[in-house]
């Protein structure tokens, strides 16, 4: 998994052919700390087909201006190219914010569409 910071985000991002999940997170949310074991296992099951990346808001204050983050773990999946994001617009698992289930449907969905 790949962090990314704003002078790459463009690039490794907005310019990939892969579809691209990106979670915004801080190293001190708990939720966010959950959401990487969710994470390291949807990445074991999708890397070949989607890209993962992170960006730490605390690093990285413009991008989480630029996407208007105002809480993490914040979950955004950018589509082949085109610069389109799509955000998860619940959080329904108390642990993490995002289930395992729900992020899988979603990016099953992502893929079946492209």
């Amino acid at each position: 998994m790949k962090q990314v910071s704003a002078s790459d985000f463009e690039e490794q991002i907005l310019r990939s052919e892969k579809i691209c999940l990106v979670y915004f997170k801080s190293r001190h949310c708990p939720m966010c700390s959950n959401l990487e074991v969710v994470m390291e296992d949807l990445f074991k099951s999708y890397f070949t087909r989607i890209k993962f990346c992170s960006v730490d808001v605390l690093d990285e204050v413009k991008l989480a201006d630029l996407f208007d983050i105002d809480g993490v773990p914040a979950v955004f999946l950018f589509k082949g190219g085109d610069g389109q994001e799509v955000e998860y617009p619940e959080a329904p698992d108390p642990f993490s914010g995002y289930s395992m289930r729900y992020l899988m449907e979603h990016l099953d969905r992502a893929l079946k569409d492209e």
